[in-house]
């Protein structure tokens, strides 16, 4: 096992999304869906400890990652130890990751779920451990989501009451534009996206929240 590598459920920890109370993991072995007990608000215990998991052993393979990951291609069988190590500690988070997001996560976990699957997935498929499909759609997820964000902050930013005559004259016309260009490019990416969820089977039941612009 890797240095660092979770080996035990009860080194689990984490806090609601919404207040920050931190949860007691083993709080209701038999419910999917549990109330925090400070706000109320409904947490997924699954998705939470998969998530997790998935972030410890992120930081952990970060620590033990060697430029040979990067520079070479080997199989695992055939890289140094510690390079043996980093590798399976992030296919362990990989995994985490895509149980958190079979599941409930709240948006800034699905971005930051879907950061660290990004990431990861420029480093198994140089060793034969996901397919180049697979990471090419982790890749094409990440680049559509931050570009729906920033379609939704100028859509608000467009929308607040008007600022005086001559700052809206001078901004508005560029918002308006990128607005439209961001617009075009999701277009054009979501249709990526849903060619590669045609030959990804596992991505059919991942929920991942996915804004449309508005066409």
């Amino acid at each position: 096992m890797a240095r660092g590598e979770i080996d035990n459920e009860d080194e689990i920890r984490f806090e609601c999304p919404s207040c920050g109370t931190e949860i007691d993991p083993w709080a209701d072995l038999d419910a999917a869906l549990f109330p925090c007990p400070h706000c109320g608000e409904t947490i997924d215990l699954m998705a939470q400890q998969a998530l997790a998991r998935a972030v410890v052993n992120y930081h952990f393979a970060q620590e033990l990652t060697t430029a040979e990951l990067f520079n070479s291609k080997k199989r695992l069988s055939q890289l140094a130890p510690q390079s043996k190590d980093a590798l399976r500690t992030y296919q362990k988070s990989y995994n985490s990751v895509r149980l958190a997001l079979h599941n409930q996560l709240p948006a800034a976990q699905q971005r930051t779920a879907i950061e660290i699957m990004a990431e990861i997935a420029r480093i198994l498929p140089r060793h034969h451990m996901i397919s180049a499909l697979e990471a090419r759609y982790w890749a094409q997820l990440m680049v559509c989501r931050t570009a729906q964000e920033e379609y939704e902050a100028l859509q608000a930013r467009l929308h607040q009451p008007r600022p005086k005559l001559l700052t809206r004259l001078v901004r508005h016309p560029h918002w308006r534009l990128r607005r439209f260009q961001l617009k075009r490019a999701l277009v054009r990416r979501e249709k990526k996206l849903q060619d590669l969820e045609r030959d990804l089977a596992f991505v059919d039941n991942l929920q991942v929240r996915r804004g449309q612009a508005e066409l």
